[in-house]
């Protein structure tokens, strides 16, 4: 369930809640939502899995978490490309 959190319930949170927000901005350009959006449906990060491992915070599961989420974002971040907009 964490990693489907991490790798598609929250980016795609972001991407239908985001454009609306910018647009009340005003002006962000379509750069700033797909660099944002890229960045959200990427792995777990690595400095958290070594330092929950350390610290013995279920070990196993931080390193599993790391571990598979390193593959499958490539493949998310793949899939989430296709919805981003190009101009």
């Amino acid at each position: 369930m964490g990693l489907a959190l991490k790798l598609v319930i929250l980016p795609a949170a972001y991407f239908w809640v985001y454009p609306s927000w910018a647009g009340s901005l005003g002006g962000v350009p379509a750069i700033v939502l797909n660099t944002l959006l890229l960045e959200a449906a990427m792995a777990s990060q690595i400095t958290g899995g070594l330092i929950a491992a350390e610290q013995r915070l279920e070990p196993e599961l931080a390193r599993l978490m790391v571990g598979l989420s390193i593959p499958l974002s490539l493949v998310t971040v793949k899939i989430w490309s296709l919805f981003l907009p190009t101009s």
